[in-house]
């Protein structure tokens, strides 16, 4: 019994443009995603299923009739040029509840973390949590449970400067309120970035909210796969059908093949950006920015797949 996940055109499904009220739109008025197919339930699919674009997370809906809106879906499209949708199934494991973060639940302390309140019973579930499309589960790191129905995230273990700037190229950040410097604007000011307003507002983003699992029994594993002399190109010799994670924590979407007794999987943008602010002491910096290190400004990230089981 575990976690899969699956590329939704492999899965057969259809992509619509739509606005947020699911209505299918022209490009240019659209900001959302309908995925549809013949003989699903969407019922079903929206207590079983999360869907991710591009690798990260984002909110779903439906009317259970016309399909499944991903919210911000398309916006995510149009900033990334890229439209990679993947789906993660909890089908094995049991029904899935989503839940936004808001302004009442989150308390914060001014030193880069956050805790925040679920308002429910949590008797025999597992909580994870969608961070800006970062899917996180409790690592007693940066996510763990504080009581009962309280739980803190750590933003200083979660290398969110590095997230800001891988993802700020696939899912809208606009109305984060950080403070851009004058006279550049992919430079920031350090205190801004891990400031109360910002990481709350980063946690209103559709990519982010609250995942409760209806099984407390999981436990996750990681398996490596192997890195291709290829670009975008990974090695493994058993089943691609996890979550494939790359660079931050993004579960990159993948087509694969089998070869010669194993598997080429493909992705798009498998490295990671080499940034120059990560040269010294981050803490210590007034501004940062989105410079790369001149001589080597990317490499090749590992991968590994994500076993989610009961």
């Amino acid at each position: 019994m575990k976690v899969r996940f699956r590329d939704a055109f492999m899965a057969n499904y259809t992509v619509n443009l739509v606005d947020q009220n699911n209505n299918i739109v022209s490009r240019s008025t659209s900001t959302g995603l309908r995925l549809s197919r013949e003989n699903t339930d969407y019922q079903y699919f929206y207590k079983r299923y999360l869907v991710c674009v591009n690798g990260y997370y984002h909110r779903i809906d439906t009317d259970f009739t016309n399909g499944i809106l991903v919210k911000d879906g398309m916006k995510s499209c149009k900033i990334s040029n890229q439209n990679q949708i993947g789906i993660l199934s909890f089908k094995e494991i049991g029904d899935i509840k989503t839940l936004s973060f808001t302004n009442d639940t989150i308390n914060t302390y001014n030193n880069g973390s956050v805790r925040f309140t679920i308002n429910e019973s949590l008797v025999n579930k597992t909580v994870m949590v969608s961070i800006g499309g970062y899917l996180r589960y409790i690592d007693t790191n940066s996510f763990y449970q504080v009581s009962d129905n309280v739980f803190k995230l750590d933003f200083n273990n979660m290398l969110f400067r590095d997230m800001f700037y891988e993802s700020k190229r696939y899912i809208d950040l606009s109305m984060l309120p950080v403070t851009y410097y004058p006279s550049n604007s992919d430079v920031i000011t350090n205190e801004s970035l891990l400031g109360d307003s910002n990481l709350i507002a980063y946690l209103l983003l559709s990519q982010s909210f609250i995942i409760i699992i209806d099984n407390n029994n999981l436990e996750t594993n990681k398996k490596y796969v192997r890195n291709s002399n290829l670009i975008d190109m990974y090695i493994s010799h058993i089943k691609p059908e996890y979550p494939l994670v790359t660079g931050l924590g993004r579960h990159n979407v993948y087509w694969y093949r089998k070869e010669d007794k194993q598997y080429s999987i493909n992705v798009v943008e498998s490295y990671v950006n080499n940034m120059l602010y990560a040269t010294t002491n981050q803490n210590n910096l007034d501004v940062i920015g989105g410079t790369r290190l001149p001589d080597n400004p990317t490499f090749k990230s590992k991968a590994y797949f994500l076993e989610i089981k009961k």
